[in-house]
């Protein structure tokens, strides 16, 4: 069985999404989970892409 798991929408600040930390301690606690269920399981992170704007002035 493969699971993916992600966040489709996040609001923006100046550098990056504003509740990364959030959402990364969620993904981490979420693998530990499926870690501790199953020593078979693997876990694969993508880097995430995104681009910011930003306001000169």
């Amino acid at each position: 069985m493969i699971y993916r798991f992600e966040f489709t929408q996040w609001k923006m600040n100046d550098y990056a999404p504003k509740d990364a930390l959030g959402m990364n301690m969620l993904l981490t606690s979420v693998e530990k989970a499926f870690l501790r269920i199953d020593d078979n399981t693997t876990v694969h992170n993508v880097r995430l892409e995104y681009r910011t704007k930003h306001n000169l002035i």
